[in-house]
């Protein structure tokens, strides 16, 4: 999946998901087992065609999802012109 979702077991075994919002921090509560999807740079899910990724802090034990904007409009021009399907350009433009 190319959409940011933090995942996380609780210790009895509850399995719950939470969308994080870009550029908050969320503390890694011990006792949990993680799981982050950090989203993609390009062929976005989440109707957000910025690039993601998340920056993880040993010493606050958080996690940061990060958006940054980038020049789509280029990239889907450059994957028409390279004969690659039109849904792949369609897909940056449109975040989805």
């Amino acid at each position: 999946m190319h959409r940011p979702t933090l995942y996380f077991l609780s210790r009895v075994g509850k399995l719950a998901e939470f969308a994080p919002s870009a550029g908050v921090a969320i503390p890694l509560l011990g006792g949990r087992r993680w799981l982050a999807v950090l989203g993609s740079v390009g062929q976005p899910r989440d109707r957000n065609p910025a690039a993601c990724y998340g920056l993880y802090d040993p010493a606050q034990n958080t996690l940061t999802f990060i958006r940054v904007a980038y020049d789509v409009a280029s990239a889907a021009r450059k994957i028409r012109e390279s004969s690659l399907p039109a849904v792949l350009a369609a897909r940056l433009e449109q975040g989805y």
